[in-house]
């Protein structure tokens, strides 16, 4: 079984959830999850684990949900970030 859940951390309130009956990477819940929380709770900013830390959910946070993505870098081996949303979220986490 595998849960993810969103949490508005000012009010502890949950948000959102998904739950499916096999283990899955935590980003295939991802725009489902998140789109069912802003529903809820529009949210200036989202914080997410280095799990989620991928050019297609950095672009649905900033220009669909018009809110900011505080997701760690995962490590990579190449140097250069690609994606306009990943790379602007490096430089804003600086």
């Amino acid at each position: 079984l595998k849960t993810s859940i969103a949490v508005d951390v000012e009010k502890f309130i949950v948000t959102g959830f998904k739950i499916s009956g096999k283990p899955v990477h935590d980003a295939k819940h991802a725009s489902s999850l998140l789109r069912q929380c802003h529903k809820r709770r529009k949210a200036d900013c989202y914080l997410m684990d280095k799990g989620y830390d991928s050019e297609k959910i950095h672009t649905l946070i900033n220009e669909e949900l018009k809110a900011e993505a505080i997701i760690p870098v995962r490590y990579r081996k190449r140097k250069k970030i690609k994606g306009k949303c990943s790379r602007l979220n490096i430089w804003n986490s600086h």
